[in-house]
C-alpha cells in the first residue's frame, strides 16, 4: 500500500486532472458529462451507462435537449446545423465582433457611471438617420406613437408620477434598487 504522502499526491493529481477537463471541456469531458447526465436523468448506474451504446445516450441527450427549448432557439439550432463550413466561419465572426461591441458598450457605460455622468443621456456617437432614409411605414408609426403620447400627457399629466412612483426626470443611480427587495406584501 503507498504511504500517505503518495495516496494524497494522487489524489492531487486526480484533481488537477478533473479540473483542467472541466476548464477545456475537451471531447472526453463531455462525453464524461453527457453519460452523468444520463445517469441522473434516467436513474441508471454510472458504470451501467458506460455500458450503453454511445449514440443511444447521444441520442437521449439531444432529443431532451431540444425538447426543453423554445422555438425560435430550436428553429436557430437547425439553421446552425446546415451551415456550410464558410456559413459557420462568417457566422461566429460576427458573433465575435458584435460580443466585443457590446462589451466595448458596456465599458463605456460603466466609465460613464464612475465619472458621475448619466448614461442614459450619453451620446452614442451614432450619426442620426436622415428623415427621409425612413420607409413610410416607420414615418407613420412614429407620428401616431407621438400622438398617443401626447393624448397620455392630456389624460394623466406629464408631471404626473408613474404608479410605481418612478421619476422619470430623476438622473439614473445604479446604486437604488427601486424597491425591487421589498416584501410584496407590506
Amino acid at each position: 500500500m503507498a504511504n500517505d504522502s503518495e495516496a494524497l499526491s494522487l489524489l492531487d493529481s486526480i484533481r488537477l486532472l478533473a479540473l483542467k477537463s472541466v476548464t477545456e471541456m475537451d471531447a472526453e469531458y463531455r462525453l464524461r458529462f453527457i453519460n452523468r447526465w444520463y445517469s441522473r436523468q434516467f436513474h441508471t448506474p454510472l458504470h451501467t451507462v458506460d455500458d450503453l451504446p454511445t449514440e443511444d445516450v447521444l441520442q437521449h441527450f439531444f432529443e431532451c435537449m431540444f425538447e426543453d427549448m423554445e422555438e425560435e432557439k430550436r428553429l436557430r439550432s437547425v439553421q446552425e446545423l446546415l451551415e456550410t463550413k464558410d456559413e459557420r466561419q462568417k457566422r461566429l465572426l460576427k458573433e465575435a465582433v458584435d460580443t466585443e461591441d457590446d462589451e466595448n458598450w458596456f465599458r463605456e457605460v460603466l466609465d460613464d457611471v464612475k465619472a458621475g455622468r448619466d448614461p442614459l443621456r450619453r451620446d452614442s456617437g451614432l450619426s442620426k438617420p436622415k428623415e427621409d432614409v425612413l420607409p413610410d411605414v416607420f414615418k407613420k408609426a412614429a407620428a401616431q406613437l407621438g400622438e398617443s403620447v401626447k393624448e397620455l400627457e392630456k389624460t394623466v399629466g406629464a408631471d404626473a408620477p408613474d404608479e410605481i412612483g418612478f421619476d422619470f426626470g430623476k438622473a439614473f443611480d445604479p446604486n437604488e434598487d427601486w424597491g425591487l427587495f421589498d416584501d410584496p406584501e407590506e
